[in-house]
């Protein structure tokens, strides 16, 4: 520690005042005379330590330090400019910040003491201003985030109003499309209906022969051509109207294997023709159905055509009506070309075909699945396909347990 003898202040007051300071420390008197300074304070100045002479002014010491190249003044306009400035701050007691040549930066506070004298604290505020320039660049990144998320947020409210108008424009055409639909449908009906009465009266010659077997022959398939033709205008409707939210249920209580039968007649001679083997498989037990029967026949009737239609010669169909007692299922099963994975989406679409040498063989529109399905979900069930190519599909028609009634056993007995 440099000589205090040439300190006004008695030595036991200097010595207890440093002791208090755990950091760099030097004390000015009332004429800015350096007076003494603490071993802390030497290191930090490191080579300038020469410069802190006791009785040397303040000015005197702060050139010294800077000519020796320990402090480094910044973007002061020059040395001297910035000695003047250090020189004011720490007199009047104010805060200054000083940045050593090596890169630390020491906090420079004055106490005024009796008669003017100075108590000079030197802190090393390295790391501190470090995590403070850290925060602020963070707190400024932060900001900047902020803004970048407030940009996207507006960006993708734009994009959600854009994707509602899109949505609704879409519903308003699709509306368009399918009441379209159903009024062509309804004017196409009429006159297809009188060709086919008439084709139907010339075929079976009611008033008498046609003269040559030809007649008959095209008689025949004009009626035909007409009632597929009507099949699938009446389809066309059906699905229309579901889409359009305009079909009801005619909903009441029949027997589900009764109607199943029925369908099951409805399609055998088409089996038959087709050299396909049709086998049912259904719950001994009553089980009745609340819902539309008109419907759940045309799902049935359109899924064993289906499987009659796309199953070769010599192969089989098999329904059966599985109760678990928790939901109740109508499964339609063949051994025909069936789809791959990548084709069971195309077939539940509307107008969907799957593209092979077998289906191009039959007359259709792709509306037999999508329907199907639509009308099972009309009753608040799932219309579920497995497939394999080569081996056959299996599509399961799951209805909701409120709709299945099932026979108490003492009725059964």
């Amino acid at each position: 520690m440099s000589d205090p003898g040439a300190s006004a202040l008695p030595p036991r007051l200097l010595a207890e005042l440093f002791a208090r300071f755990p950091n760099g420390a030097f004390v000015l008197d009332g004429e800015r005379r350096f007076v003494a300074c603490n071993d802390l304070c030497l290191a930090m100045f490191g080579m300038a330590a020469d410069c802190l002479e006791p009785g040397a002014p303040f000015h005197d010491v702060l050139r010294g330090i800077v000519s020796r190249g320990v402090i480094d003044v910044g973007e002061a306009t020059s040395a001297e400019a910035w000695i003047a400035a250090a020189h004011e701050r720490v007199s009047d007691g104010r805060e200054l910040v000083v940045r050593l040549a090596g890169g630390r930066e020491l906090r420079v506070e004055a106490a005024r003491l009796a008669e003017g004298v100075l108590l000079v604290t030197l802190t090393d505020v390295s790391t501190l201003l470090g995590h403070e320039r850290a925060l602020e660049s963070r707190v400024d990144e932060l900001e900047r985030m902020q803004e970048r998320i407030g940009t996207q947020s507006r960006q993708m409210r734009e994009l959600a109003e854009r994707l509602e108008t899109l949505r609704s424009e879409a519903e308003r055409a699709n509306r368009t499309k399918s009441e379209f639909l159903a009024n062509m449908s309804h004017e196409l009906r009429s006159p297809l209906n009188a060709i086919i009465g008439f084709a139907e009266i010339m075929k079976d010659e009611l008033f008498g022969s046609l003269g040559s077997a030809q007649y008959r022959e095209y008689a025949l398939d004009i009626w035909s051509s007409g009632r597929h033709l009507l099949d699938l205008i009446n389809d066309i409707l059906d699905l229309s109207k579901i889409e359009a939210g305009k079909a009801e249920l005619a909903e009441a209580r029949f027997d589900l294997a009764a109607t199943v039968a029925t369908c099951l007649r409805l399609v055998a001679g088409r089996a038959q023709q087709a050299e396909i083997s049709v086998r049912s498989t259904v719950a001994s037990e009553g089980i009745s159905l609340m819902g539309d029967e008109r419907k759940i026949k045309q799902i049935l009737i359109n899924l064993l055509t289906n499987a009659i239609k796309f199953t070769k010669a010599g192969g089989r169909v098999r329904v059966e009506v599985i109760d678990d007692g928790r939901h109740l299922d109508v499964r339609i099963s063949d051994t025909g070309i069936g789809m791959s994975p990548e084709e069971i989406p195309i077939a539940l679409a509307a107008f969907g075909q799957v593209d092979s040498s077998l289906a191009r063989k039959h007359e259709g529109t792709g509306l037999g699945l999508p329907l199907s399905k639509a009308l099972v979900e009309m009753h608040g069930g799932q219309l579920l396909i497995e497939s394999e190519v080569g081996i056959g599909t299996t599509v399961t028609i799951r209805l909701p347990p409120e709709r299945v009634i099932r026979r108490s056993p003492s009725a059964a007995a």
